[in-house]
């Protein structure tokens, strides 16, 4: 019934690694969060290709935006380290939270 009430329907499809990357990329710049590329890998290696997860264009935007309030509640600088992203990336995909408050 939803979809109904949308007029136009436009198919956008999923990025490839590269412009994930570049979505990744971008997307932190705006935040104002140093990008890491490795710890944007090990994010792809991790919670995509093991968990045969599909790359979504908003996921880089979800996720940072979860990484820039966790830091922000924690007090802490803006990173994006394997850490942070592992923990942002358990509570929008999988579970509930598994922060750390140490």
């Amino acid at each position: 019934a939803f979809l109904r009430r949308i007029p136009y329907k436009i198919h956008v499809p999923d990025p490839d690694e590269a412009e994930f990357l570049q979505l990744f990329e971008a997307v932190a710049q705006s935040m104002k969060v140093r990008f890491d590329r490795e710890a944007t890998k090990h994010l792809l290696d991790k919670h995509y290709r093991e968990a045969n997860r599909p790359k979504r264009r908003c996921h880089p935007r979800d996720l940072l935006r979860q990484l820039v309030d966790r830091c922000d509640y924690l007090e802490v600088p803006y990173a994006m380290t394997p850490t942070l992203l592992d923990e942002v990336a358990h509570d929008y995909f999988l579970h509930g939270p598994l922060m750390t408050l140490a």
